[in-house]
């Protein structure tokens, strides 16, 4: 995907209609992951069409800027945590939300970390929101290598994604 289709964000769109919905109608699990910004771009598709998803696999993931991540420190964490009505264009604080509210269903969800990442804080802040045995945090930064080994770890973990759900008649 392009910059542009990112800025744009159409990107979204384009892996419900290039992967997710064929996944779906073909019956099959599908893990959506990303690293750094891609990781967060498989949270705003997740947002929006999680009942679709078999997994999420976040490598390091791009969580928002200070401002919405300092609201939900100053908040206690997720649970005191209650965002003003969202503007159309606010995915940072739609993908928290969707965080918020998907925390005890049925949606596995890895969290890789680098232990030196500079990004280190916003990770802990989510990591503090995830069961203990979801979050692998291994010596690194934010850079390939770690990147290369939270990924082998991943695959390693033989993790189960959700089932697909049935599809209903229309």
């Amino acid at each position: 995907f392009s910059l542009e289709e990112v800025t744009a964000r159409t990107v979204v769109a384009r892996l419900h209609d290039e992967l997710i919905a064929p996944a779906r109608t073909a019956r099959c699990a599908l893990w959506l992951g990303g690293i750094s910004l891609g990781g967060y771009l498989a949270l705003c598709c997740a947002a929006r069409y999680a009942e679709d998803l078999g997994g999420l696999c976040l490598l390091a993931p791009y969580l928002g800027s200070h401002i919405v991540t300092g609201e939900i420190e100053r908040a206690g964490g997720l649970e005191g945590w209650d965002p003003p009505p969202l503007a159309r264009d606010d995915d940072e604080r739609r993908v928290w939300l969707f965080l918020k509210k998907s925390r005890r269903k049925a949606l596995p969800l890895y969290l890789g970390l680098g232990r030196e990442d500079r990004f280190g804080p916003r990770h802990r802040l989510l990591a503090s929101e995830l069961p203990e045995a979801n979050v692998d945090t291994v010596p690194g930064g934010h850079d390939w290598p770690t990147w290369l080994r939270l990924w082998e770890r991943f695959l390693d973990a033989g993790l189960t994604p959700r089932p697909p759900r049935r599809r209903t008649a229309r």
